[in-house]
C-alpha cells in the first residue's frame, strides 16, 4: 500500500499519520544509490572517473536496472508514495528539489559523521557531529579510511575520493576549503593539528579518570 501525499508550501509535504517522512526516504535512497567513483562517459572516455558529490552526477551515473542513479532514486521513491493526478507535476518538482538539496546535505554531513564514528570506535568516547563541527576537528587520511560509513562501504574507491577531498589531496576541493577556512578565521593547519591533539588527550583523560602526560597522549 502506498501512502497518499501532497506537496504543500515551498518544500513540504502533507502525509498521513504513520507514513514515513518523504524527504527522509529520499535521503535513504540517495545513500543506497550513491554512485561513488563512476565513469560519466564509458564509451568515449573509459579512463575518466569522477566522484559523485551532487545530484547532477546521479543523473549521469549509469545504473544497470534503472539506467541512471537518479532514476533509481526517483523510481523507488514512488514505490512508497502516490499523489492525486492534479498534484503530480508539482510533486515531481518537489522530489527533484529535495533530491538536489539532500545530496548536498549528505555530502556535508558525512565528513562530520566519519569523525564522530572514529572517536567512538577507536577511542570509545562520544563526540557528536555537532561537536566535531563546532571544534572544526579533522583526522589523518589513514584514520578516515578506518571508518567508512555503511552506505559508502561498498564503494571503497568512492570513500577514498571523499577522504582525499577532506585531507586536501583533491586540489580543487582543497582550494575551496582554504577559502572557507580563511572566511572563518586565520587558524591554519598547524592550529588544527593542535586542536585535535588536545581534544584527543581530553577525552582519553575523561575515560581514564586521570590526567595524561604529553608522552601518553
Amino acid at each position: 500500500m502506498k501512502w497518499l501525499i501532497e506537496p504543500t508550501g515551498k518544500n513540504s509535504w502533507k502525509y498521513p499519520n504513520g507514513a514515513r517522512l518523504p524527504n527522509g526516504i529520499i535521503t535513504i535512497l540517495l545513500k543506497k544509490y550513491w554512485p561513488g567513483m563512476f565513469t560519466p562517459d564509458p564509451v568515449n572516455h573509459p579512463e575518466r572517473k569522477i566522484l559523485a558529490t551532487c545530484w547532477d552526477h546521479y543523473e549521469v551515473a549509469f545504473h544497470l536496472a534503472y539506467e541512471t542513479a537518479a532514476k533509481a532514486v526517483i523510481s523507488n521513491f514512488w514505490k512508497f508514495y502516490r499523489v492525486l493526478e492534479e498534484h503530480k507535476a508539482m510533486a515531481d518538482e518537489y522530489v527533484l528539489r529535495a533530491a538536489r538539496k539532500q545530496t548536498r546535505q549528505i555530502q556535508y554531513e558525512v565528513h562530520w559523521v566519519a569523525i564522530s564514528r572514529y572517536y567512538h570506535d577507536k577511542h570509545g568516547v562520544k563526540v557528536t557531529k555537532e561537536e566535531a563541527k563546532a571544534q572544526d576537528l579533522t583526522l589523518e587520511r589513514e584514520q578516515y579510511m578506518l571508518v567508512a560509513l555503511d552506505w559508502c562501504y561498498r564503494h571503497p574507491e568512492g570513500w577514498a575520493g571523499l577522504v582525499d577531498m577532506w585531507v586536501g589531496a583533491d586540489t580543487e576541493f582543497a582550494a575551496k576549503s582554504s577559502i572557507n577556512k580563511a572566511n572563518r578565521g586565520h587558524d591554519g593547519t598547524h592550529g588544527q593539528g593542535n586542536r585535535n591533539h588536545w581534544h584527543t588527550k581530553k577525552i582519553k583523560e575523561e575515560k581514564l579518570k586521570r590526567p595524561l602526560s604529553d608522552i601518553e597522549s
